[in-house]
């Protein structure tokens, strides 16, 4: 976790939380992660997602018995399709600018590893596991929580920067590929453009 404790935050975790929250707030996610849903899925009914704020370093089972995600970041939000965290967006506020986010972690737990958490695995649970596309959906939730917190900046981290990236690899190492669709592709898609100062991209909310 970095250390911002000695200077003037542009939010805190209990403002995070409240903004979250909020019944707008709700009814704006639900609209976004909808919004997002696959074209197969698209009018089928109810939503079993919901979000949720963290600040711990692991997101773990419901039963709290196994950790499903290992967080990089000072904050993330928490996606869970039946109360099960699927997946999430890990983000920390600029050491010089706090009104600055840099996204630093999209990741989704393993499918398997979610399925093994119900302990009757429900035929509406595997339904609802993968018909969202839950990485522009978070990307697109932040943005909005940006917008309320008077954020200024969000930035997305690039394949090439993340640590998991091999690099010397061929362009086609499937790890390379699945980083670069999840972050820079994400990035792209929703309008987040190349800095070419840091090599960021970057969009304000």
């Amino acid at each position: 976790m970095s250390s911002l404790a000695t200077m003037p935050l542009a939010f805190d975790y209990e403002e995070l939380r409240r903004v979250l929250q909020t019944p707008s707030m709700w009814a704006c996610s639900e609209r976004i992660l909808r919004s997002h849903f696959k074209p197969e899925a698209r009018g089928s009914a109810g939503n079993y997602y919901t979000l949720r704020p963290t600040r711990d370093e692991y997101i773990l089972t419901p039963k709290g018995d196994e950790i499903l995600l290992h967080l990089e970041s000072d904050y993330a939000l928490v996606l869970e399709c039946d109360l099960v965290p699927i997946a999430c967006i890990g983000f920390t506020m600029d050491i010089l600018d706090t009104r600055v986010l840099h996204v630093i972690q999209i990741q989704g737990t393993k499918t398997e590893r979610a399925v093994a958490c119900v302990p009757q695995a429900t035929a509406r649970f595997r339904a609802n596991l993968n018909r969202l596309k839950w990485d522009d959906a978070l990307v697109d939730v932040l943005l909005e929580v940006a917008r309320r917190l008077a954020v200024e900046s969000v930035r997305i981290r690039p394949a090439e920067m993340n640590p998991e990236y091999k690099r010397g690899m061929c362009p086609d190492d499937l790890r390379n590929r699945q980083l670069v669709t999840r972050y820079d592709r994400t990035a792209m898609r929703l309008g987040f453009m190349l800095d070419p100062r840091d090599g960021w991209y970057a969009r304000t909310p």
